[in-house]
């Protein structure tokens, strides 16, 4: 009497995997049907996204928009550049940080993501307007970068 297994499975969304199990007699078996065995795998991370936002100096970012990518749901940085997501994220959402002046930065959710994460904004790269800034004595603050290339629309 030997026992054949179908194994599948389907993406139910929200971090859950349904897998159904089920065994399947040759046609000499004669014993009771068993109903498929139903196991959840949970693929959403632990805990809420959380990390510090820093610029290329290492300074802390304020006001930072932090979002999932394709919705509405999202959340801000404080003014230490730390966030908290406001809902558990599955494994290999995109979350996009967006703050004016510096480039929009991706992240994909790792299965086991550090805890805090460290995201490094830069500055754009794109002149406004076609005018360029320049500065003697060398570099000049990121705030000051920014407040130039903003100005420069007005």
């Amino acid at each position: 009497m030997k026992r054949q297994s179908l194994l599948t499975a389907s993406r139910l969304g929200f971090g859950t995997s349904l897998i159904a199990l089920s065994l399947a007699a040759q046609p000499s078996f004669s014993g009771p049907q068993l109903p498929p065995a139903i196991i959840e795998v949970n693929t959403t991370v632990a805990s809420a996204l959380q990390g510090v936002v820093h610029d290329e100096d290492q300074l802390p970012l304020a006001g930072v928009n932090i979002y999932l990518k394709g919705t509405n749901i999202g959340t801000t940085t404080n003014d230490k550049g730390e966030f908290v997501f406001p809902q558990k994220l599955n494994a290999g959402d995109i979350i996009v940080f967006s703050f004016v002046g510096l480039e929009t930065k991706e992240y994909v959710v790792p299965a086991n993501a550090p805890d805090p994460i460290q995201i490094m904004m830069q500055l754009d790269s794109t002149i406004m307007m076609g005018e360029l800034v320049m500065a003697e004595g060398g570099k000049q603050p990121l705030h000051l970068r920014i407040w130039h290339k903003v100005k420069s629309v007005f």
